[in-house]
Formats: C-alpha cells, sequence, structure tokens
C-alpha cells in the first residue's frame, strides 16, 4: 500500500494543469461595460453641442432704448393752472429758483408759472445757451426709466404733432366757480405727439398759443419736470392708469417745415451762419458744453456734431494719424473724459448688441441717413499697485470694458451680429452710465454666459465714427471626433480597471483551489481509510488489498501531478504536522 508522503517538495507554482482558460470578461462585467459606455454615448450625442464656436448661437436683442408705448392722456376740463394769490405767496421761492432753476421739478404749479413768467423773459432779452434736442426716445425713456432724466430747468427743443389745445388761464383767485373767476393772462395746454403712442405736454402763452391742431409744430422752451395725469381709452371713458407726462414751458414755437432734415438742424444751429441747416458742417468749439457725462441721455445737438465732424473727416488727409488706442486708454477716459472729447480714437471690441438709430433717420443731420450703433466690450489692461512686505509694487491685470459706437453706415452694410469682432476708428463723445442689477450679464460675445458686472453701474465710453471693419466670428468646429476619442477612452479605461479588479479575485482563487483540493483529498482518505480498516475485520471481503492498493495509487497520482507546495493530508492548520497523529495533539497540548 502507498501512501502519501508529507515530506515530499515540489517546486512552488500554481496548479494550472487541466485547468480551462478564462473569458477575457465574464458576461455580468461585460453587461456593465456596455450599459456605462452606452449611457456616456448618449449623454455625449444627444446633450452636448455638435460644434464649438467663439460664440453662441442667439438673436441680436437690438435697440435697448426702443420706446415704449404710453396711454393717452386726459387733459380735458383741469381749469385754470394757477392764481395771482399763489404765485405772490411763493415770491420768494421763485426768486430762488431762477437762481437755481436745476430745484424746479416737483414744485407746485403756481411756482412753475411764476418761475416760468420771468425766466422765459430773460432768456427773450439775452443771449442764452442753445436748446437740448429732445427727442422721441429722450419722452418714452422719461416716462417709463426711472434712471433717465433731464437737467431741470434746462432749455430744449422738441418737435411733433399737436393733437389737442385747451384753455389753462391764470386766474386773479381761486374761486369755487371758475367760470366767473378774472382771467389775468391766457395759457395753453398742448398735447402733442412725438411719434405714434408716445406723448408730451406744453404749457404755452403768446403767439405760440395760436398754433392749431393737426399741425407739425416745433417748440423751444424750458424743461420743468414730469406731471401725472389720468389716462383715457378709445372710447373717452377714464380708466385707473395714470401717465407720467414730460413738461415744458414754451418760449417760442413755429410750424414745422417739410424738410425735417434741414428743420432739425437749423432748430439745433447747426451748420454755416448763413444758411443753418443746409450748409457745411462748421467747427463749434461750444457745442460740448452741455454734455453731461455719466448720464445715458443722449444730447443730440453734440452727436449730430460729430456725425458731421467724421464725415467732413473723410477730406481731411491723416485726420486719423494721431488716433489713439482707447483700450489703453481706459482709465484716462474715465476720468478725464472733457479733455478728450471729440478727440479721435480706436477700438476693438465684440458685439454685445447693434440696432439702428432712427431718429439719425428721420432727422439725417448733415445728409446722414443711416447710422448703426453698437454695444462693444474687450478685455483692457488695468495697472494695479500692491504692497508686498512693505514694497510697493505695479502689476498689470485686466478687465472687462465695454463702448457704444455709433457708426456711419451705408445702404448696404449688413447689421453685426453678437459675436462679430469689430474695429472702429471715430470720434470720442462722452461716458454713459447705466444702473445694474445682479441679473446685468456682460456675455463675452454671446448673452448666454455668466460675466457679470463687478458693482452696480456699467460706464459706456462713446464714439462716433465714419463706418466700421467687421470681423465674423470662426467657423464653428464640429466636436464629433472628440466625441468619439472620449468615448473609445473612458470604455478603455473601464475595461482596464473591470479586468483590473478580475485579476485580483483570479489571483486569490488560484491560491485557494490547491487549498480546497487537499482539504477533499484528506476527506477522501479518511473515508477509504475507515473503509478498509472495515474490510480489514471482514475476512470473506476479497477485495480489500486491491481497494487499498487502488486508494493509495490515485492519491498519489493526482497530489503529484496537480499540486506544489502544499498542505499535507491532515495538516488543517498548515504547521506541517500530521493533525492525526497523537504524537503531534501531545506536543502541542505541551
Amino acid at each position: 500500500m502507498q501512501y502519501f508522503d508529507p515530506q515530499h517538495r515540489k517546486p512552488q507554482r500554481l496548479v494550472t494543469r487541466n485547468r480551462r482558460n478564462d473569458p477575457f470578461m465574464k458576461r455580468r462585467e461585460i453587461i456593465v461595460v456596455g450599459m456605462l459606455a452606452f449611457t456616456l454615448a448618449v449623454v455625449l450625442f444627444a446633450f452636448l453641442p455638435e460644434t464649438c464656436s467663439g460664440k453662441h448661437d442667439v438673436e441680436n436683442p437690438g435697440d435697448p432704448h426702443a420706446i415704449v408705448p404710453m396711454p393717452y392722456p386726459d387733459l380735458r376740463d383741469l381749469g385754470p393752472l394757477a392764481n395771482e394769490e399763489d404765485i405772490e405767496h411763493f415770491a420768494d421761492r421763485i426768486a430762488e429758483y431762477l437762481e437755481r432753476p436745476d430745484r424746479i421739478f416737483g414744485q407746485p404749479m403756481a411756482v412753475i408759472i411764476g418761475w416760468a413768467r420771468q425766466q422765459l423773459a430773460h432768456d427773450a432779452e439775452h443771449r442764452v445757451g442753445l436748446p437740448m434736442r429732445v427727442t422721441a426716445s429722450d419722452v418714452s425713456r422719461s416716462s417709463a426709466d426711472p434712471q433717465f432724466r433731464l437737467r431741470n430747468g434746462a432749455r430744449v427743443a422738441l418737435s411733433g404733432l399737436l393733437l389737442e389745445r385747451h384753455p389753462a388761464p391764470i386766474v386773479a383767485t381761486d374761486e369755487d366757480d371758475s367760470e366767473d373767476a378774472e382771467v389775468t393772462e391766457d395759457w395753453y395746454r398742448f398735447l402733442i405727439q412725438v411719434e405714434p403712442e408716445i406723448y408730451f405736454q406744453a404749457l404755452v402763452r403768446g403767439p405760440a398759443a395760436e398754433l392749431l391742431e393737426g399741425k407739425e409744430i416745433n417748440l423751444v422752451g424750458r424743461y420743468v419736470g414730469m406731471e401725472q395725469h389720468t389716462s383715457v381709452r378709445d372710447d373717452g371713458s377714464a380708466r385707473a392708469e395714470d401717465v407720467s407726462l414730460l413738461t415744458i414751458v414754451a418760449q417760442q414755437g413755429r410750424e414745422r417745415s417739410r424738410d425735417r432734415a434741414a428743420e432739425t438742424t437749423r432748430l439745433l444751429r447747426l451748420g454755416v451762419p448763413d444758411a443753418p441747416g443746409v450748409g457745411a458742417w462748421r467747427s463749434d468749439p461750444s457745442v460740448f458744453d452741455n454734455v453731461e457725462d455719466t448720464n445715458i441721455r443722449l444730447e443730440r445737438r453734440p452727436y449730430y456734431y460729430l456725425l458731421g465732424k467724421v464725415l467732413r473727416d473723410r477730406s481731411t488727409p491723416n485726420a486719423y494719424a494721431d488716433a489713439a488706442n482707447a483700450m489703453l486708454m481706459e482709465e484716462e477716459l474715465h476720468h478725464h473724459a472733457p479733455d478728450y472729447r471729440g478727440k479721435p480714437f480706436t477700438l476693438t471690441g465684440q458685439v454685445l448688441r447693434a440696432w439702428e438709430d432712427w431718429e439719425v433717420a428721420r432727422d439725417q443731420p448733415f445728409g446722414v441717413a443711416r447710422v448703426i450703433r453698437m454695444w462693444l466690450w474687450a478685455f483692457v489692461p488695468e495697472e494695479r499697485t500692491v504692497v508686498v512686505e512693505g514694497q510697493e509694487r505695479h502689476i498689470t491685470t485686466s478687465q472687462i470694458a465695454v463702448y457704444e459706437v455709433a457708426a456711419i453706415a451705408q445702404g448696404d452694410t449688413a447689421m453685426p451680429q453678437p459675436g462679430d469682432r469689430i474695429t472702429a476708428t471715430g470720434r470720442f463723445f462722452k461716458i454713459q452710465r447705466y444702473i445694474t442689477n445682479e441679473n446685468f450679464v456682460f456675455n463675452r460675445g454671446s448673452l448666454a454666459d455668466e460675466d457679470r458686472a463687478l458693482s452696480d453701474s456699467v460706464y459706456f465710453k462713446m464714439f462716433v465714427s465714419d463706418g466700421f471693419e467687421r470681423t465674423p466670428p470662426r467657423e464653428p468646429t464640429s466636436i464629433f471626433v472628440l466625441k468619439v476619442g472620449f468615448l473609445v477612452v473612458f470604455t478603455s479605461m473601464l475595461i482596464f480597471f473591470v479586468r483590473l479588479m478580475d485579476r485580483e479575485r483570479v489571483r486569490l482563487d488560484d491560491y485557494k483551489r490547491p487549498v480546497r483540493r487537499l482539504r477533499k483529498a484528506r476527506r477522501e482518505l479518511r473515508k477509504r481509510a475507515a473503509a478498509e480498516a472495515k474490510q480489514s475485520q471482514d475476512p470473506l471481503s476479497e477485495d480489500s488489498p486491491a481497494l487499498s492498493e487502488d486508494l493509495s495509487q490515485d492519491t498519489n497520482s493526482e497530489d503529484a501531478g496537480e499540486h506544489g507546495d502544499e498542505q499535507e493530508p491532515g495538516d488543517a492548520d498548515d504547521d506541517g504536522d500530521d493533525d492525526q497523529d497523537p504524537a503531534n495533539d501531545e506536543r502541542r497540548d505541551s
């Protein structure tokens, strides 16, 4: 009988004979990898854009100063403007406002009328400044936009269609029965339509009060503020909604000629002295005297003056030879704007929005029929001084600057779109300050990004130029190949990690498999030993010697062919001793 020799050692190796090769990945692993790869493919090709470009595909938002329709105001049955007793009562206040006309806003009508009498008489006797041109957009924004303001008491010029004229006399006393009141001076309320659904009110006396309804008229006077009135429906019935009307006291008025371009230019006193409005451009150093920086209102007279100036530059050699870079002079322009008004500059930026100045198309100053206005943004350098360890150091960083360009355009010039890169050379006009909120977006070439203002104000430097150069954004680049490459890399890495985890599991199985086989062989040996003992006690059994011999041969053959350095049979704790030997038991107990 042959027995297993526990001292028989073989090279230490894992048993691989008669073992079937494992597949590259099992079915469950293939399903997991496939599902994750499919999910990533859906995300890449269904939710991400097909192309990548320098701009988002957005529409041009157009004119930020578009007029807002107003309700029709009701000026009927308003009665007298004021009475002489109240005007006399406020004599001291009226004298104060003659010195400070900017405080006339919001005063009682008696104060306004008393101040207007003396102020208009002074204007007629003395040479006063030129009026500010107030347009339809100014009238609309003064009613709807709290940021917009006109200078109180300023001399203004307006034009429009006279819709209604209502008597509004000055009476001697404040009597209950207005029909019997003594009229001391005849005044009228004019309701004038600048553009459809855009209205203002004029308080008129003298020759200007004789203008007829239904006529296009020009008025020059003083701005005295906003007055609240009720509105009426189309059928004449009153409605609860109030309308805020821009109000002026008129000094003079006349019918408007059919040549609007010449009339507007003449009204603003632009052109040569002997033929104002129809002659060539002439230099006027005082044209910028009434320009207010940080005010979002666009002063039309200096604006039209610069349009004529850049037209004249076409025939002036080297007119822009010394043009400075506006982006390198951002801080200088911001703090010393009056020193650079009318000076030549060049700038480059990306379009935020673009629109046509329809009021220029209507007025056509110096024959200019089309002007495209644009908001641009650009990164500009900013020098800062920082203190590091007690020493001052100068560093240069970048910040976002915004500009507005009013460019003379030909009839076939295409409208720039958000994201287009614009280069313009022109003359500096003014700074416009916009009050912003947390939703104001610079949008770096589109309207979808979130580059927000760092403060509650944004300052636009405005320039007037003769045309512009446009560079469209680069063509969109397909990212299909990038998506496929990313999907392949992701799937490969996923398979690699799955295989790495499977390799560790296989190594552990290869280590445990011989141990399990040894334990199984030991159990079989015990069973066969018990069977041999039982057969040896049975003299009638003839197969027991052969059975023992076969058992020994089978055991030795299996151990010699499939196992290396393994546990011996009967050695459950892998300490090299036979657990069934009583001598080993006694040694362990001791």
